[in-house]
């Protein structure tokens, strides 16, 4: 089941597959950290 990351506005700023188990995340406004990978919205 995939991931959907949105935004405040309800945007979706990015889907992921994620695969069973738990992921550490974290989001600055600026950059999404998922199990240490990071994403930046261009």
């Amino acid at each position: 089941m995939p991931a959907i990351y949105k935004d405040m506005s309800n945007t979706v700023l990015c889907t992921i597959d994620v695969p069973g188990g738990d992921s550490t995340c974290a989001y600055n406004g600026r950059v999404l950290t998922i199990n240490g990978k990071e994403f930046v919205r261009e």
